[in-house]
């Protein structure tokens, strides 16, 4: 139990530096950002995440982002909802080896083009615009009546969750759009209840990578943030950040194989299901973070924090820097100066890429506290 306490502090630490900037990501520079109502940011950003699956982040983000933003401003102008995608598809379709390929969006002014992975995720994204017909096309509006609805309910976070992937990811066989407009009205509680309970049961199962790692993002970006709080401010009762679950983006499933299989294990945390097979790492992350609760009811950990490994697999584990990882050797320690006005934190640019100010007061690093947590780096030493 010592080794996961000590395993959250490194992650609570390595979290806290990730959100600890201000301003914006790849993709929103001041020409996609600065045309946009608030309500439009979170929009925009909301249906470029549909288009985040198993294509490079900066190409989502960077090419997108700024083609989907033009969209949904065309949108809020007035644009009908009804078939609106097509407006902007220059390419037919063809069938790949990984499914059928969507056309090419293309915008004007400045021309732009971005092509998704998947037809699907068109189908997704107006889905989602035709939903938000009855809702003043703004995503913070509909999740306004959600919070309202649900605020002062144990589980709000969850249950808001639950009501976006209604809008945008539930299988349109099962929530066709017409049973989706009925239950999502505030006169289908009810209904909507008894369906969250099923949802709720399932969730870390995997497969909402996508709609996790945005609304964590409502929460925890702070530019994000403030957009949505010109519509509603989060209540801080029932909405707990320890109600996310942890994306579990091939990043996450590799540290999870690194790391958190072993030290589960370490704790008696079972790994597998009933039938064998390893569980994923967003069902392991929330039982780790039950393991830790109930030792620790205090705890400032919860299981999302671990998609820091978004960032940090990529760099240690990918390229085996176990001489160097917090959790390996911790030879970051070596990079370590004293701490001084303008000093970076050397650690958290070699294993993360974050750029924070050092503090050597309570430092993991320093202290060692993820040392030698890792079996895998004993392997590879």
């Amino acid at each position: 139990m010592q080794e996961l306490q000590q395993f959250a502090r490194v992650i609570i630490w390595l979290d806290d530096a990730r959100w600890a900037g201000d301003g914006w990501w790849e993709g929103w520079d001041s020409q996609t950002v600065n045309g946009l109502t608030n309500s439009q940011k979170i929009l925009a950003h909301w249906v470029t995440y549909v288009a985040d699956m198993r294509m490079p982040a900066r190409i989502v983000w960077g090419r997108g982002l700024p083609v989907l933003a033009k969209i949904v401003a065309d949108y809020n102008a007035g644009a009908p909802s009804s078939g609106l995608l097509k407006g902007y598809q220059e390419e037919p379709i063809g069938s790949t080896s990984t499914g059928m390929k969507g056309p090419t969006l293309k915008v004007t002014n400045p021309p732009l083009e971005f092509t998704p992975r998947y037809k699907w995720q068109y189908d997704q994204i107006q889905r989602t615009l035709e939903l938000l017909d009855d809702y003043g096309r703004s995503l913070p509006d509909f999740m306004k009546s959600l919070v309202q609805l649900y605020g002062n309910a144990p589980g709000a976070l969850r249950r808001l969750a639950h009501a976006l992937y209604i809008l945008t990811y539930a299988n349109p066989r099962d929530y066709p759009k017409e049973k989706a407009r009925r239950i999502l009205v505030p006169d289908s509680r009810t209904e909507l209840e008894a369906d969250f309970q099923r949802w709720d049961r399932s969730t870390t199962k995997g497969g909402q990578k996508r709609l996790w790692a945005a609304l964590r993002d409502y929460l925890k970006h702070k530019e994000l943030r403030r957009c949505l709080e010109g519509t509603f401010i989060w209540p801080s009762q029932y909405l707990d950040l320890s109600q996310l679950e942890l994306p579990g983006d091939i990043w996450n499933e590799r540290f999870t194989d690194k790391l958190l299989c072993s030290l589960a294990e370490g704790a008696c945390i079972p790994t597998r299901t009933d039938g064998g097979k390893p569980l994923n790492s967003a069902t392991l992350a929330r039982q780790i973070y039950c393991r830790i609760k109930s030792n620790n009811p205090s705890t400032a950990f919860y299981p999302e924090q671990l998609d820091v490994s978004f960032d940090f697999a990529s760099r240690m584990c990918d390229k085996r820097l176990c001489d160097i990882c917090v959790f390996g050797k911790n030879e970051a320690a070596r990079f370590c100066s004293e701490p001084g006005p303008g000093r970076l934190c050397a650690a958290l640019l070699i294993t993360c890429g974050y750029k924070r100010a050092c503090a050597a007061e309570n430092c993991p690093v320093r202290s060692g506290a993820g040392s030698s947590l890792c079996k895998s780096a004993e392997a590879n030493s």
